[in-house]
């Protein structure tokens, strides 16, 4: 007769499906935790993108108004620099900004121009003052003093 009263160490059909349960509440609560890593990434990596949009935006329309003569038409909302050996032209829509064949993707809530502190509607500017979102980007031409001079003397 064989005798079956030799116990083997091992663990019970409950401890295992609790052991289950456990690691599959664990691997859920992971991919929760993993989706929403993932979802504040994806927003970070979009203001990221937004903010250096702008600042690129910022830094070619400030080298343009520095380094060529600017001229608005507000019948055609062109911006147009130009010098005796180039030629730029902005183009502003409401999401977005087109210089020659570049395109800024920034959504623009007020566009203003200036010369010399006044508003100017068409004609030469110095100053551009952009409303993008909450950012308020006001950027001007630096002019040398003999500018100035020459305006407080009358010979502009």
């Amino acid at each position: 007769m064989i005798e079956f009263t030799k116990k083997y160490k091992a663990f019970t059909m409950q401890e295992m499906m609790v052991v289950l349960v456990i690691a599959a509440l664990v691997v859920s609560i992971s991919i929760v935790v993993l989706n929403l890593v993932q979802k504040e990434l994806w927003i970070a990596n979009k203001n990221y993108q937004k903010q250096t949009e702008i600042r690129l935006l910022e830094k070619t329309l400030l080298n343009d108004l520095n380094s060529l003569e600017m001229l608005y038409h507000s019948a055609t909302g062109e911006l147009i620099g130009f010098s005796e050996l180039s030629r730029v032209d902005y183009k502003f829509k409401p999401d977005f900004i087109l210089r020659n064949k570049d395109t800024f993707f920034v959504k623009t809530d007020k566009i203003q121009f200036f010369l010399d502190a006044e508003k100017v509607h068409s004609g030469i500017v110095d100053a551009v003052d952009m409303q993008i979102g909450r950012r308020n980007l006001f950027l001007y031409k630096q002019k040398a003093a003999a500018f100035y001079m020459r305006q407080l003397w009358g010979l502009n």
